[in-house]
């Protein structure tokens, strides 16, 4: 269960900018492990890779909006960028740092950074138009803006994707001409066992 409110003021979480702990996390299957073990996710098919790749070779500023039907959704965008042999950005709610200093320092290396849902962040705000400008890696931003667990459905998209977008292209084109561009990511979960069998202690065993 995740502790959703969290009893301190907010304070910007940056992500750790290297390439070696996402480079040893990928190399190892870390993020398969966890999401076998604890998501119950086992396999997987990426498809339109190569879509990522080509933008990547065009030195986009990259978006990739994915929905956000389960809480495994950002670590299997890792097979995505496993497959575009890229490593990524994600912005990720604050109150995801403060479950664990494990787990924040793991959201902090895999290159996730805090965005406060409550109000303006002028900085996370700022640090994704930076990654958009520089256009280094592709940023994660899920436009749902939480977990909606429909995965045939899409939820009405928020404003901030667009304006990140937006925000990004024009101090890009300014900067040397280059473009910012948003790739829709979609993300779909098949359930191959027992229905029936799942339903555990009165609630749902995946």
């Amino acid at each position: 269960m995740q502790d959703i409110i969290v009893e301190k003021p907010y304070q910007f979480i940056d992500p750790l900018r290297g390439n070696l702990f996402p480079t040893l996390i990928q190399t190892f299957r870390l993020c398969d492990r966890y999401l076998a073990k604890y998501e119950g996710v086992t396999s997987y098919e990426v498809r339109g890779a190569e879509i990522l790749q080509e933008s990547m070779r065009e030195h986009n500023g990259i978006v990739l909006a994915p929905n956000h039907c389960r809480y495994a959704d950002p670590l299997a965008i890792g097979w995505l960028a496993r497959q575009a042999k890229t490593h990524v950005y994600a912005m990720a709610s604050w109150h995801l740092f403060h479950q664990s200093r494990f787990q924040s320092f793991a959201m902090r290396a895999m290159g996730g950074f805090s965005v406060f849902r409550e109000g303006l962040d002028r900085k996370s705000l700022e640090t994704a138009i930076e990654i958009l400008v520089d256009a280094k890696r592709p940023l994660i931003v899920f436009p749902e803006g939480t977990v909606f667990r429909t995965n045939d459905l899409l939820q009405p998209m928020l404003d901030g994707v667009a304006f990140l977008a937006r925000s990004a292209a024009r101090r890009r084109h300014k900067l040397d001409g280059g473009r910012v561009v948003i790739h829709p990511v979609a993300i779909k979960y098949l359930f191959h066992g027992d229905l029936h069998l799942s339903w555990f202690n009165g609630k749902w065993n995946f």
